[in-house]
Formats: structure tokens, sequence, C-alpha cells
């Protein structure tokens, strides 16, 4: 599958000129970025990509991690769209649900495997 960006701040920030929206929309991408490596939800290519933060910072396919991938895939849009309703930006606790769901489910999904051998 082609690589393509997850999350792009440039991108995201050209959408409007509102200084409130650039504002919400940095923290969001640093907060996103934090929580990535906080949870070693980056590849090795990832977290150098990442290492610094500054208006190109972006998200590839390809910089996350099987379990990155899939979190950013079922959750990021729903956790990006909260903070359009007052959530807290760096509030990260649907985040943390959701990776903690993928971990459960991943775990019971190997423990069945050697069950069935």
């Amino acid at each position: 599958m082609k690589d393509y960006p997850v999350i792009d701040l440039d991108y995201l920030l050209r959408a409007s000129n509102d200084r409130s929206h650039k504002k919400m929309v940095t923290l969001q991408v640093k907060t996103l970025r934090q929580f990535l490596i906080d949870n070693d939800l980056l590849n090795a290519d990832g977290q150098q990509n990442l290492s610094t933060f500054d208006k190109t910072t972006r998200v590839l396919k390809s910089d996350l991690t099987e379990v990155g991938y899939i979190l950013m895939d079922r959750s990021l849009f729903k956790w990006l769209n909260a903070h359009d309703s007052g959530k807290d930006v760096e509030d990260v606790r649907y985040l943390e649900k959701n990776l903690a769901k993928i971990l459960r489910r991943r775990q019971s999904n190997t423990s069945s495997i050697y069950l069935n051998q």
C-alpha cells in the first residue's frame, strides 16, 4: 500500500487563518506526537522523523507500528473532532482507552493461537 500522511500539521494549519484554530491544531499534533512516542507506537523511522517538532511535522503511515496504525485508523478523527466541541486538547484518555482495547484484543488472539496448538 502506498505511504501517506496520517496527520500533517502544515496541511491542518492552512485550513483556517484563525489564530485560535492554529493554536489548537498545533497543540493537537504536538500532543499526538508525544502520545505516539510515549506509547512506542512509532517504528525507528517514525522516531527519527518525529524527533523534532515544527510546522512541517507530519506522521506518515510508514512511521507507525502496526498497533499505532490501527489506533490512528480507528480513533484519530474522533479524538481530533472532540476538541471542536470543547474537550481538552491534551486529554488523551480516549486514545489510551482505545489503545488498551487493541492491545487486549491482540493479546487474546495470541493466547488463543497458543491454546489451539
